[in-house]
């Protein structure tokens, strides 16, 4: 129960960090190397096994930007950043 919750927490923290284009876009970015290496032949007719460790990459990968974007951009809200005198 407790890696589900840790799961919609930082799915959730990713989502709104990124959006969800940003997600996408995050997404696509090592989604078209892998597809580089297939077409180059570097990558075979891989297992099941090998295409799950690949996808888990790609959501770690996600996942990690998405949640460093979230500590490294503060929420800037026009309302938030307006000077009350």
């Amino acid at each position: 129960m407790a890696l589900l919750i840790g799961w919609i927490v930082s799915l959730r923290t990713a989502f709104v960090a990124l959006g969800w284009l940003g997600a996408i876009l995050c997404a696509a970015l090592p989604g078209t190397g892998v597809w580089l290496l297939f077409d180059i032949k570097l990558l075979h007719d891989p297992d099941s096994n090998a295409l799950t460790w690949i996808a888990l990459v790609i959501v770690g990968i996600v996942l990690g930007i998405g949640l460093s974007w979230a500590m490294i951009r503060p929420d800037h809200r026009p309302d938030r950043d307006a000077v009350v005198p």
